[in-house]
């Protein structure tokens, strides 16, 4: 009796995160979607275990799809050519989380996708968000995930940018990266289950994920997210040497004139956190930017 032919044609679906979030990929199913990407099944080393479907990560795990709530087993074998299976779907994608975040271990395990071909389609933008309204302890603040420029407190996440397991504190580790608070003023940062403030998100609520009885799925009902009260600490200040335009297609780029003055809020890297004059926060280039010797952190 003949065998059947293996579909040579097939791919597995993946998202990459660190405990932080999402990690874009280099070579992506979709050009309006940068975090999902696939592997050519006939591309994975045999046997299909996951240790062989992340052998590109030194430290790792692998999730059968964004909503599992615990690892596989490296010994796992996958159904790369069977049906059903993990990540066969770009709709049940599975999930590598990459702890702690090593953006060359990244790069690296994008190698492992490199075969597939870039493509040009467009993908249905249906995916579910979870939105919030952002405050501090005097009222709202502009959200740095707002899509309404008339309502700039309301921000969104997909929830699929959540990395696994879907847990609370896992949410509130990536509201918290979105919202770019700072890692050590976390764990004094509030979630409520809307914006009535009733009822208190606790890390020990993971049930509401578990029972699919998370709020927040709507515009009209957003969560509410209270930062930590601010650390009174000298504010560096920097000014522009130059013009800069932001790009149109980071959201998070701040356009300035030069002789602009800005408060920076992390000074690391090739791109600052800052605060314009008028309010507004974003990323500016550092290279751009000149220290003011008058700052009380400049000295």
């Amino acid at each position: 009796m003949a065998e059947s032919p293996l579909d040579l044609n097939r791919y597995l679906y993946y998202r990459l995160y660190t405990p932080d979030g999402p990690i874009e990929v280099n070579t992506t199913v979709y050009k309006n979607d940068d975090y999902l990407g696939r592997i050519s099944a006939k591309s994975i080393t045999p046997p299909h275990t996951v240790t062989s479907f992340t052998r590109c990560v030194a430290k790792s795990e692998l999730f059968a799809s964004v909503s599992s709530q615990s690892p596989m087993d490296g010994s796992t074998l996958l159904s790369v050519f069977g049906d059903p299976g993990p990540g066969l779907s770009e709709t049940e994608p599975m999930a590598l989380v990459i702890d702690p975040p090593d953006t060359k271990a990244s790069r690296v395990c994008n190698l492992l996708a490199a075969e597939s071909e870039m493509t040009e389609l467009i993908k249905p933008l249906d995916e579910p968000y979870l939105y919030y309204r952002v405050y501090d302890e005097d009222g709202e603040v502009e959200s740095f995930e707002n899509f309404n420029t008339a309502d700039n407190s309301l921000g969104r996440i997909l929830i699929a940018s959540i990395p696994p397991p879907h847990t609370i504190a896992t949410l509130k580790n990536r509201l918290a990266g979105a919202e770019w608070i700072d890692k050590a003023q976390r764990t004094a940062m509030k979630l409520f289950e809307d914006i009535t403030g009733q009822v208190l998100i606790k890390e020990e609520d993971d049930h509401f994920f578990l029972e699919d009885r998370l709020t927040g799925r709507s515009e009209s009902r957003p969560m509410a997210l209270i930062h930590p009260p601010e650390k009174h600490t000298p504010v560096m200040q920097a000014r522009a040497l130059y013009d800069y335009q932001a790009s149109p297609d980071d959201p998070h780029e701040l356009s300035f004139k030069k002789g602009d003055i800005f408060d920076i809020i992390n000074g690391e890297g090739k791109w600052w956190q800052a605060k314009t004059t008028l309010g507004s926060f974003g990323i500016v280039p550092s290279n751009y930017l000149i220290i003011d010797s008058a700052s009380p952190n400049s000295k």
